[in-house]
């Protein structure tokens, strides 16, 4: 699951010729990188796009992705949880730290992340699903 909020954005910004590397260049490489399971090739991407704008929560958030796909657990979490700090109506990044911490036994953080998850997406099954099934 990836985030997709910024990728019409993201993707118009690519295209304009301000610079030949732009963060926002980088962060759509890394994503499409990430969406053909080239993790390792993603990060490359996605941590020069934050180089050039550490605001850029997207590209935070997809690093995180990369990170625990390579085995990289706490910087990935440390990504997420940046990424809520910055942008604390950023979907998607609760539902990553819930899932991680039910997986790690944290039931009580776990629940914490899915309830702030429905805040900002009340309707998100997959989050409601998680509650129900926490203890």
């Amino acid at each position: 699951m990836f985030v997709r909020r910024e990728a019409a954005l993201l993707d118009r910004l690519s295209r304009h010729p301000v610079l030949p590397s732009s963060p926002y260049t980088e962060a759509r490489r890394g994503l499409e990188l990430l969406e053909r399971g080239d993790a390792a090739a993603a990060q490359g991407p996605l941590e020069h796009a934050l180089a050039l704008d550490p605001m850029l929560v997207s590209a935070r958030v997809n690093l995180g992705v990369a990170y625990m796909r390579l085995g990289r657990p706490a910087d990935a979490v440390a990504q997420w949880e940046m990424a809520t700090r910055d942008d604390p109506g950023q979907f998607n990044v609760h539902y990553l730290l819930g899932t991680y911490a039910r997986l790690h036994g944290d039931n009580g953080r776990a629940r914490r992340e899915m309830e702030a998850e429905l805040r900002l997406r009340p309707d998100f099954e997959p989050a409601q699903k998680v509650l129900r099934e926490l203890p």
